[in-house]
């Protein structure tokens, strides 16, 4: 019980940090991080326990975790593996961020990543202040984030520890979901080409092939779809991902028996959103290579994506931006039509149109929803 209360405080700070403006976070991250100066654990009379206690404490509630829980938190910048293919879980040490090795700074994020480290499953607050400070780090990489393609770049070393600090929590709080969100936000960006729209949606002017990515961006892609599999449970056979580990989504007990943690997350709007975005960018990368009819193609792919994501979470919270979503989208397939001279084909997409539209209708308002009415406007 006490480790689902955690989950669900991760869960609404998560969202604050996310939502909230630059300068906001930034605030947020000071906070975050001056609440952990002097901080003092305590038992639950309210006496100092000792370390040994504490650890103790720790060691328990780790047993009840799946078997990853036991690895360390933290671990050296020159050892740290990347498979290229999850999250890396185990935060990189020392930060490549100058202002983490001197200063006060360099105080606070010492102090948060000791007490992960000695309570990694029950100690959220100093979670949310690293978290907070991570994605503090990412905003001051944005600027630059595309200029620099070497793998071993200071860049390249900054990106790696801030999805370490967000791979090291999710692998003790694995519902957590909207660190899924945030990670996965940061690696659509990174894995985005030039001339796609900000943030990986779909692409504006010339698409470009996915064969011209570098190598941080395939692995960016790999580790979206380890994402999509784990926390969402889906599984997609036309990005060419490889299923060669079957156990990709599994876990072990203390006794060794498999456990399928797969889908713990379908209840997320917002990570379902970023699903669509994902496979429409993918259909439209698929339209440049093929040719054909590509409007048709990355239309298909992109419905089918938006069914998928209905058919987990049409009944969740926030819902209706699901659903809006999705009726902004055929909506659109009108400015396609407005451009062409009223061939067949033309009447045939207005036909398909207006039938997705009356589906889409029929079925929200079976569906509790937030604005349900503000649908039909």
């Amino acid at each position: 019980m006490k480790r689902e209360e955690n989950e669900d405080t991760l869960a609404e700070r998560s969202g604050n940090i996310l939502l909230a403006g630059n300068d906001d976070a930034e605030e947020a991250d000071e906070d975050h991080f001056g609440d952990l100066d002097g901080t003092v654990q305590t038992g639950e009379n309210g006496d100092e326990l000792s370390k040994s206690a504490a650890n103790d404490d720790c060691n328990r509630d780790i047993h009840m975790l799946p078997s990853s829980a036991h690895q360390p938190v933290s671990g050296d910048s020159d050892t740290y593996d990347d498979d290229g293919d999850r999250l890396i879980s185990t935060i990189i040490s020392p930060s490549p961020f100058p202002h983490h090795l001197a200063g006060p700074s360099s105080d606070r994020l010492r102090n948060a990543l000791h007490r992960v480290a000695s309570d990694p499953t029950r100690d959220t607050e100093a979670w949310s202040a690293l978290l907070s400070e991570a994605q503090s780090s990412y905003r001051s990489l944005l600027p630059t984030l595309r200029h620099s393609e070497s793998e071993v770049s200071d860049e390249g070393r900054k990106l790696d520890w801030i999805e370490s600090c967000f791979g090291a929590l999710l692998k003790h709080f694995p519902y957590a979901s909207g660190y899924y969100t945030g990670v996965s936000e940061i690696l659509m960006q990174q894995s985005a080409m030039p001339d796609e729209e900000e943030g990986g949606g779909e692409a504006s002017g010339n698409i470009v092939e996915a064969s011209s990515l570098t190598e941080r961006q395939k692995r960016c892609e790999r580790k979206l779809e380890w994402i999509f599999r784990f926390a969402l449970g889906i599984e997609d056979s036309n990005n060419g991902i490889s299923n060669k580990e079957l156990k990709e989504g599994k876990d072990e007990d203390r006794n060794g028996k498999e456990i399928d943690l797969k889908g713990m997350c379908t209840s997320s709007v917002d990570l379902w959103l970023l699903y669509i975005r994902k496979r429409s960018r993918d259909a439209n990368r698929a339209a440049a290579c093929t040719g054909g009819d590509s409007n048709n193609s990355v239309r298909e792919r992109t419905v089918a994506a938006y069914e998928t994501a209905l058919s987990h979470a049409s009944f969740v919270h926030n819902n209706h931006l699901l659903w809006r979503q999705y009726l902004s989208y055929v909506k659109s397939w009108g400015e396609t039509l407005s451009e062409t001279d009223g061939t067949a084909t033309d009447h045939t997409l207005q036909q398909m149109q207006k039938q997705s539209l009356r589906s889409i209708y029929q079925r929200l308002v079976s569906y509790p929803m937030t604005g349900v009415d503000q649908l039909w406007d």
